[in-house]
């Protein structure tokens, strides 16, 4: 084979080799950024009722490689939780599985005691298709203390 032909064909393979760890550590970086995007935005909404005052905190969209979600918010009935004290709190919000394959999704909130230590999480899991739309929603919670900023996201397939 002449040299004339041989780099374009080197060429050629290195490219495709970088391509290949290229979209490797773009999907890194996607889900990365995913993580990064979790941060949490707070609008309240005051409504009067017989589990106390509501409040919306809305959670920022996340989209990943597998799943993309919107519309994530937690709704706090302020003291909502008599008479035992603490607030009712409930997770809603819609996900999308990204993927041909169909997997389990998890989406929790880690709740605290009013010293601190770790009660539990407020949360639930849902089986998703490929390609499909799915709306979440927890059961409504009582809660001393929570931590909105911690949503974790995750996949399990089966």
């Amino acid at each position: 084979m002449k040299s004339k032909n041989l780099i374009p064909l080197l060429l050629a393979t290195l490219l495709t080799a970088s391509c290949a760890e290229l979209n490797t550590a773009l999907e890194s970086a996607n889900q990365a950024l995913g993580t990064l995007n979790g941060a949490t935005s707070s609008t309240s909404s005051t409504a009067n009722n017989h589990s106390g005052d509501k409040t919306t905190i809305a959670l920022a969209n996340k989209s990943t490689a597998q799943f993309e979600t919107r519309n994530m918010q937690l709704e706090v009935y302020k003291d909502g939780c008599r008479p035992s004290g603490g607030d009712m709190v409930s997770l809603t919000g819609e996900v999308r599985n990204k993927t041909n394959k169909s997997f389990t999704f998890i989406y929790s909130i880690p709740t605290y005691t009013k010293s601190g230590a770790r009660a539990g999480s407020i949360g639930n899991f849902t089986m998703i298709g490929p390609d499909e739309w799915i709306a979440l929603t927890t059961i409504p919670s009582c809660a001393e203390k929570y931590d909105a900023s911690k949503l974790e996201l995750k996949t399990s397939r089966l």
